[in-house]
């Protein structure tokens, strides 16, 4: 795998590239904030850290609402 630039911001294209996972699953889990990413119009981006977080880390679960 080649190294990521930290500062660098990927699309969720390249971010499913490097790690092998489906660009509609990234998406899902961004709507969902469970990976840290951010809209910039209608593409979703990440820098290379939060990219390295997600590979050291995976999803983020966000605990139910109680009812």
């Amino acid at each position: 795998m080649a190294e990521l630039e930290m500062e660098k911001l990927y699309s969720l294209q390249q971010v499913a590239e490097i790690t092998g996972v489906k660009v509609s699953n990234l998406r899902y889990w961004a709507n969902l904030g469970q990976i840290r990413a951010k809209k910039y119009g209608r593409a979703w981006m990440m820098s290379g850290a939060n990219v390295q977080y997600f590979l050291d880390h995976g999803t983020e679960e966000k605990p139910e609402a109680e009812e």
